[in-house]
Order: structure tokens, then sequence, then C-alpha cells
């Protein structure tokens, strides 16, 4: 498309209403838009931003009130890998998270609370 017919349709997008008369063939040809209302399309810009802003507002404050790897390792929670609860010399490893415990217990082993509640025994 020419940069003219180009600048015509962008008349006609703007202004609503853009005519012109072809040189070779002599017609005239006029290009009719609606335009929408400036203050509408404004108004609806405005209220997709402040819901974007509300959702982006809302993802932060659960994202600051989510725990953290830091404050779990502050609550005092401790999942020891031992081979029995009362055994200190047998631990292999002591985590803030459970499911991290797990993952690191060998067969052989289990994992207690601080209380020495066995919660968890490996398999071989």
């Amino acid at each position: 498309m020419k940069a003219f017919t180009k600048f015509l349709l962008l008349a006609a997008v703007l202004s609503g209403t853009v005519s012109f008369q072809s040189v070779r063939s002599g017609s005239t040809v006029t290009l009719e838009t609606t335009v929408p209302d400036p203050q509408k399309v404004l108004t609806t810009a405005g209220d997709l931003l402040g819901t974007a802003d509300a959702a982006f507002s809302a993802a932060a404050d659960a994202i600051a009130e989510a725990p953290t790897a830091e404050t779990a390792r502050t609550d005092g929670t401790v999942y020891r890998i031992r081979n029995a609860a009362g055994d200190a010399a047998s631990q292999i490893g002591a985590y803030s998270v459970f499911e991290t415990a797990v993952s690191q217990c060998p067969a052989g082993y289990c994992v207690f609370d601080v209380q020495g509640t066995l919660l968890y025994t490996a398999g071989g």
C-alpha cells in the first residue's frame, strides 16, 4: 500500500470522514469511519489499568505475606535425620523443611521432629 493511501486511511480513522478523487478515473471515493468517543476510550482504559493495578497489588501483598526459607528457619521447626530419636551421634542432617528432610533421608534412617516424634522412615 502506498504511503499516500495509508495517510488517507489514517485520516479517515482519526477524523471520521475523508474524501478523495481519483486522477485517472475522475471518480470520487469517500471513506467514512465511526470514531469512538475519546472520553469513553479513556474511561475504559482507566478502568482496565485500575483493574490491572489492583491485581498487581494483590499479588505483591500475597508474595509479601508468603513464608520464606528465612522465616521457616526462624520458627523453631527442625526435622532431624537420625537412626533413633535419642541418638544424637547418628544424626546426619537437620532441616527446617519436612519435604527436604524426607528427600535427604537415606535408607536405614528416620526423620524426627524436635520432640523426638518419628515422622518418616526411609525404606531400603
